[in-house]
């Protein structure tokens, strides 16, 4: 029998509960701020008013509770997100400004010229691994923040969008569609959107590993930034907004399905037409050896730019040093996570490690034999596989929906245990939950996973991961998985583990890289060779480098 909803219930219910409610707002809309409790206490006091309305037909002032404000007070939670930081975070960070080296300040100051005049333009940071980059474009961030102005951050992955200040990854924010096969694909944004408005008013636009992005990608939102600015400036590139890409093209191009080298070239940006109008900057000088004073990661960075642009060798096979290499996987378990069992609840232990594969099939077997290792009990979830119903559907028995796999959707069968490392594969709360983050499961629900993240930005909060439904595409056949969107991310593969530094990290090169820039990426996640073991044949492995990708592209 329910308790009827009475003034003084209602009241208890309020005091002894409103600080939970506002924090699930607060997570919600991807807050940790204290700057935002005026938002965060109205839209709690938003969600039990529309309550009350449809339960009584009674507001809160009924009750005797504060009134809600509906107006000015409530804006979108696009332009709340993008302007909602702590001034203090941002002081912290622009105490850097004093620590750049000469490269990182020259680019520092083209930076802020371009803002002081409100120029726009289209560039690119060339920044390999270690030279500071992600510590740059985040004072860029705090300068335009501080100032109260919109900065708009975005990468290519999940994984690096968590890198970054306010970061979220450049699909989700700017709703660029997954198909890119038309000749002039254009962005699911509406100029009247909310996020259309927070663009219009942006002073700069950031986009991390850039390299990830089909030149389709950029076109799109050039197309996009063009259409919803006014004035002159539809007619500059990017709507005359200051777009800044940061990346490497030694590391891994847009992955294109059963493409050709020549197709993954095509897809890169430096194709595209808008590659003429790129302003480019470069840096070299590696910030992490120098901070460190260790005389081998200095050569450690020296060896992964030989290795990235393809100089280490001229046959493209590499002989891997003894000191680096592991005869088997199981060693190679055993070097990247010793006494797993023991260390496992170590969250910081965890987070820092990883087996790294060029296949996914070979990352699954790792996931699997390591999850053994962790003690508790195995929980098995089945999903919930489903036809789309439409005139051209075709009704295929469930085991047979059951039994299929694509990349970028959960199995049928997702077995899990507390403790064990888990990576989102769907967008879920940006910039809180993107597609990549990593986290560690707490709880196992029956509905929901409760999990800890463990990199970025928000590490450290408890959060709630749904089934959801989960479309594949161009799989030929039309039918969503009701899943939790998630897989153990003990192992990686290598593209997904881009923009990410670990601090020690297994190859599983059993199968050679097939791609350029892979054994680039996997080689660079750790600042010197002694974090890296890697098992390859006859201690031999393939380092694929496209030496096109690295100049000025000219494809024939």
């Amino acid at each position: 029998m329910s308790t009827p909803c009475t003034t003084d219930s209602l009241l208890i219910f309020f005091f002894c509960f409103r600080h939970d409610m506002s924090l699930d707002i607060a997570r919600s809309h991807g807050f940790q701020y204290d700057e935002q409790n005026e938002f965060i206490f109205n839209e709690t006091l938003i969600a039990i008013e529309d309550k009350l309305l449809a339960i009584t037909g009674k507001g809160l002032i009924d009750y005797g509770l504060p009134p809600s404000t509906r107006g000015e007070l409530r804006k979108s939670h696009e332009w709340i997100r993008e302007t909602s930081f702590v001034v203090s975070k941002l002081e912290e960070t622009l105490k850097g400004v004093s620590s750049l080296n000469p490269e990182q300040k020259y680019v520092y100051n083209e930076f802020c010229n371009a803002l002081e005049f409100g120029l726009g333009g289209f560039w690119f940071i060339n920044a390999p691994g270690g030279t500071g980059k992600t510590f740059l474009i985040n004072i860029f961030l705090a300068k335009v923040r501080f100032a109260k102005g919109i900065a708009v951050a975005v990468a290519s992955s999940g994984i690096a969008a968590t890198m970054l200040a306010g970061g979220g990854t450049a699909h989700s924010r700017f709703k660029i569609p997954l198909d890119l096969k038309d000749d002039k694909p254009t962005c699911n944004l509406s100029p009247n959107s909310a996020m259309a408005e927070v663009l219009r008013e942006a002073s700069l636009i950031i986009w991390d590993e850039c390299t990830m992005s089909p030149a389709k990608a950029y076109e799109a939102v050039d197309r996009m930034l063009r259409d919803i600015v006014d004035g002159d400036r539809k007619n500059e590139i990017m709507g005359g907004k200051l777009v800044i890409m940061t990346g490497d093209f030694r590391q891994t191009l847009p992955v294109v399905p059963r493409g050709t080298r020549v197709d993954e070239l095509q897809a890169s940006i430096k194709a595209s037409t808008l590659w003429k109008e790129v302003r480019q900057y470069q840096l070299t000088t590696n910030v992490r050896a120098e901070q460190t004073g260790d005389p081998d990661a200095k050569t450690w960075a020296d060896l992964l730019l030989q290795i990235g642009e393809g100089r280490l060798t001229q046959t493209g096979i590499v002989k891997v040093p003894d000191e680096v290499y592991v005869a088997d996987r199981n060693a190679l378990m055993d070097q990247i996570f010793p006494d797993l069992h023991l260390n496992f609840e170590r969250e910081n232990w965890l987070s820092k490690r990883a087996i790294l594969a060029p296949k996914n099939c070979l990352v699954d077997e790792i996931n699997e034999t390591l999850l053994k290792k962790i003690p508790g009990q195995e929980r098995e979830y089945k999903s919930l596989d489903l036809p789309i119903k439409g005139p051209d559907s075709i009704r295929y028995p469930t085991e047979v929906l059951n039994s299929m796999n694509f990349p970028g959707i959960p199995a049928h069968k997702l077995i899990l245990k507390k403790g064990a490392p888990i990576i989102l594969m769907r967008n879920l709360n940006p910039p809180m939950l993107v597609n990549g983050t990593r986290l560690q499961i707490l709880n196992l629900g029956n509905s929901k996973l409760e999990a800890k993240i463990l990199v970025g930005e928000y590490a450290g909060q408890v959060v709630y991961i749904p089934k959801i439904p989960l479309i594949p595409k161009d799989c030929g056949i039309q039918f969503k998985r009701v899943q939790f969107p998630v897989k153990l991310s003990f192992s990686m593969s290598i593209n997904k583990a881009q923009g990410q530094t670990l601090k020690k990290v297994g190859l599983l090169l059993e199968e050679p890289c097939f791609s350029h820039g892979q054994f680039y990426v996997g080689c660079s996640r750790v600042g010197t060779d002694k974090n890296l073991k890697i098992v390859c044949p006859n201690q031999r492995t393939k380092n694929v480098v496209y030496k096109e990708a690295l100049g000025e592209l000219n494809i024939s």
